[in-house]
């Protein structure tokens, strides 16, 4: 999920400073207003000139009517979306593009472009990290830069070799005030700053302290158990809680709120079963969510019901290793998968093969007879020895 830190701002004075920017938005009239005055003001969230409200997109497309070959311009309203531009509709990633076919050197628009997972720039594909690696490459002190090569695994600048967490302290020596820096320094387990080591769960913590709104840095917070933010302590239930307040689509939220037995989302309840089953209407493709449901006895996803062996069975047509779900596809009497039939007894022993230490499986193993895993035949006596054994 891209956060906004992602994307860089041009906010250099130098090139985008004259003389009139001295004078006060007041005393600014169209007819005095430069391209860069447009920028600047634009950058400033927008203003009232000449009695006209002009927002951020309309200041940067003033700027385009002066001079439709500005770059900075281009790469700002490429920042806000895009818009139409002469009867053209511009997407976000369509204006990087436009900045960068103007100005190949500029290093904020080769970051943000990469956000948008690269293009074509004057005749070369370039892909996410080719574009955060030219950015680097012409300004190595850009900290998004360095956070997102190290989100595409890292890569060789100046001659050398930086990995994931390398990327990531790089970005924060550069700016400790980057929340998605610390969030990514997180998921890689942490790592020394500044001289002090942090913990993964404290760089989901400083990531929320510097951005309060960042959903996943809360979600993941709450996979470590939660902890105290701004003073105020949050359970993983509270965590989850946060997250989907923030965004009510984030279907890995709803599952792991469903682990912490469901809660109330915008004044609704929602059981552990209504939080599998809104996790998959989000993300059909999580076979954890799909296993989960099961054992909450199957529901509907997207109007069609779905019966616990149904679960079971869409959990192991997207993950065939999965063998907590084949065990319990067995305990429903096993069942068809892409049109192959697996009988209980075919279940327990796929689940072996996967997992020989489960103990229940094993058990079961020896209540069918016994049967053959990985090439050894059990007798049901020695399948109830080794669950013993397991156990």
């Amino acid at each position: 999920m891209l956060q906004a830190s992602d994307l860089i701002r041009s906010r250099s004075e130098s090139t985008l400073g004259n003389p009139s920017l001295a004078m006060t938005e007041r005393e600014l009239t169209r007819a005095m207003m430069g391209t860069t005055d447009w920028v600047r003001l634009g950058y400033k969230g927008g203003g009232v000139i000449d009695s006209v409200r002009y927002g951020r997109i309309q200041c940067y497309l003033e700027a385009l009517k002066l001079d439709p070959n500005y770059s900075r311009a281009w790469n700002n309203l490429g920042l806000e979306g895009g818009a139409v531009v002469d009867g053209v509709k511009f997407t976000r990633k369509a204006c990087y593009l436009k900045a960068l076919e103007l100005d190949p050197h500029y290093a904020l628009t080769w970051s943000n472009l990469g956000t948008q997972g690269g293009g074509v720039v004057l005749g070369v594909q370039y892909n996410r990290a080719d574009c955060y690696l030219k950015a680097l490459e012409l300004d190595g002190s850009k900290s998004c830069a360095w956070s997102n090569l190290g989100k595409e695994g890292g890569g060789k600048v100046a001659g050398q070799m930086y990995s994931k967490v390398q990327c990531y302290l790089k970005a924060l020596d550069l700016d400790p005030q980057k929340a998605c820096a610390w969030y990514n320094l997180g998921t890689q387990g942490g790592g020394l700053v500044h001289e002090r080591v942090y913990s993964k769960i404290e760089c989901y913590i400083k990531a929320l302290e510097l951005e309060r709104g960042y959903a996943l840095a809360w979600c993941n917070l709450g996979t470590q158990g939660g902890g105290e933010v701004h003073g105020q302590y949050y359970s993983k239930l509270g965590c989850y809680l946060e997250a989907l307040q923030l965004d009510p689509k984030y279907s890995r939220a709803w599952y792991n709120l469903g682990l912490e037995g469901g809660g109330t989302v915008g004044g609704e309840s929602f059981s552990k079963a209504d939080c599998y089953m809104k996790a998959l209407e989000l993300d059909r493709k999580d076979p954890h969510a799909w296993n989960n449901l099961g054992l909450e006895g199957g529901g509907t996803v997207n109007d069609e019901t779905f019966t616990e062996a149904d679960c079971y069975c869409e959990a192991l047509r997207l993950n065939r290793k999965h063998s907590l779900a084949w065990y319990n596809l067995g305990t429903q009497g096993g069942g068809q998968i892409e049109g192959k039939a697996f009988t209980k007894k075919d279940c327990y022993i796929l689940a072996l093969e996967i997992e020989p230490q489960y103990t229940r499986a094993w058990y079961n193993l020896g209540v069918e007879g016994g049967g053959t895993v990985s090439g050894v035949a059990y007798s049901k006596a020695e399948c109830y020895r080794k669950a013993r054994r397991c156990n």
